[in-house]
């Protein structure tokens, strides 16, 4: 439950969504009022380099105001912060309640502090330190590394919570969905309407459409995960949103790859 990738330079959780609406018409021509057929006017070059480095300054500046967020949008990452962040992962998952994680971690960061906070943030981007183990203990011992905190074990009650989801992550996506059932009973009535839908939104497996996984995108989303309207704990998580999804899409025959 680690889909966080940690390219150098200020990192967006929305930055590996596709570009919509893009049909490559040259719509900056007819806004500014010119004809198709004249020239674009040029930009000067040393005038693109500065507007180049201004949204770079500006990339970075939402990075760094961002890394106290609980869930940022945007981490500026530093090489020593991505060795931080994969450190502290591996460390959090070989043993989570390592006494020894904290020094190993402000040993690599040095006089660095910021960029241990940098690391955390950027495993709290996806917000899967709320729903993982690995991924809440080592955005703790970061934190603790850089306040000069103590090592900070988890409590029953997050423990209990923690092996809930793991268990239930291992389970079959269609047993997990009927269990994810009892608890949301509107996701059945929404399964048999996706697989209504299928007929004129699905074709075959061999005519791929992204309209049947919008269609069950935008449908779960008042249903399960964050967004759900519910109160029920397990409904929101984002695993319960993935479960749903990839049993939906599959059992309509959208191929996904595992």
């Amino acid at each position: 439950m680690h889909p966080k990738p940690a390219d150098q330079g200020t990192h967006s959780a929305a930055s590996d969504a596709p570009l919509a609406g893009d049909m490559g018409y040259p719509e900056h021509q007819y806004r500014f009022g010119m004809e198709p057929e004249d020239p674009p006017a040029k930009v000067p070059v040393r005038l693109g380099v500065l507007r180049a480095a201004a949204m770079a300054l500006i990339g970075r500046q939402m990075g760094e105001a961002a890394i106290e967020d609980d869930k940022p949008q945007a981490v500026f990452l530093t090489e020593r912060a991505k060795e931080l962040e994969h450190l502290a992962l591996r460390l959090a998952k070989s043993d989570p309640n390592d006494p020894s994680a904290i020094a190993q971690l402000q040993t690599l960061a040095g006089r660095h502090e910021k960029d241990l906070r940098r690391a955390a943030a950027q495993i709290r981007m996806y917000g899967l330190h709320h729903e993982d183990r690995v991924d809440h203990v080592a955005n703790k011992n970061l934190l603790a590394a850089a306040t000069g905190g103590a090592l900070e074990p988890l409590t029953d009650e997050q423990d209990e919570w923690f092996s809930l989801l793991e268990h239930f992550d291992q389970m079959p996506e269609s047993e997990s969905f009927e269990q994810l059932v009892t608890l949301q009973p509107a996701l059945r009535e929404f399964e048999q309407t996706v697989l209504r839908a299928a007929l004129d939104l699905w074709p075959s497996p061999l005519d791929p459409d992204d309209a049947i996984i919008g269609f069950v995108v935008d449908g779960l989303r008042r249903l399960v995960g964050p967004e759900a309207e519910t109160e029920d704990s397990v409904v929101k998580t984002r695993l319960a949103y993935g479960t749903c999804r990839v049993h939906l899409l599959r059992k309509v025959g959208v191929p996904l790859s595992d």
